[in-house]
Formats: structure tokens, sequence, C-alpha cells
């Protein structure tokens, strides 16, 4: 896995997040094509300074529109990135850790209410771990 700063993180500290092989190989592919058009440093540039938020949600939009689903913002695939860890059962400290929260009490804040059934699962996966000896 690679490592790279987050846009808004690279603005306030330097929070990284691993990302896999295949979103490597799109950014790369991207930032090459992006080179032919305009010097510059970032991934996502025009005339060689980062994209503003405004139009980074108008690209999703208008892919969006093309994928047929719902409108979303960029802040919105945030949340989706955020929600598919924890239905992977990911640790909310990782969690925390790639949405750049301080504490972890924000994550949970956030996103506690997807976390219904943990319990029950924690229980699961205790069962069996304990042997109680017969006299």
């Amino acid at each position: 896995l690679f490592i790279i700063p987050s846009l808004k993180s690279c603005l306030r500290n330097q929070l990284t997040s691993s990302i896999d092989k295949q979103t490597i190989d799109y950014l790369e592919e991207w930032y090459e094509d992006q080179r032919l058009m305009t010097r510059s440093e970032f991934v996502l540039s025009q005339d060689g300074a980062p994209l503003n938020s405004t139009y980074i949600n108008d690209i999703v939009h208008d892919y969006g529109e093309l994928a047929k689903v719902p409108t979303v913002t960029a802040h919105a695939l945030r949340h989706s990135h955020a929600s598919l860890l924890i239905s992977l059962g990911e640790n909310p400290l990782v969690i925390r850790d790639r949405l750049g929260h301080k504490d972890v009490r924000t994550t949970l804040e956030i996103y506690g209410h997807l976390y219904p059934k943990s319990d029950i699962e924690a229980s699961k996966r205790l069962e069996g771990l304990v042997t109680v000896l017969s006299e």
C-alpha cells in the first residue's frame, strides 16, 4: 500500500491514509494525463493549483448523474468510506485515524448509530474462548 496525504489534512496537519494498488494505478494514470495539460504537483489540479471543493463537488455530481445514482457530494463520499469500513468490522480507532478525527468520540458520535449489533457480534466472537473444567 502507498501512503498519501489527504487534501484537507495537508492544509491542517500531516494526516496520511493508505490506499490500495488499484487506486494508485488510477491516480498515476490520471496524473500522467493531467501533466499533458498542466504542470502541477497536485493530483487534482487546475492550472497548477489544487481544485477547490466546489469544482470537486461538480465533478462528483456529474459522474453521479452519468452513473444514474442519487446526487452526492465529495463529503458524502467521506461518510460512505467510513460506513463501508464499519460494515467490514474495522476498528473505530483505525476509522478515526483515516478520517483525521482527534478523538475517537468524534468518530463514534457521527457513526455510532452504524454499530447497533456490535455487542451481539462481540459476544459471538467470545463464545467458546473460555473453557470451564468439570470437577
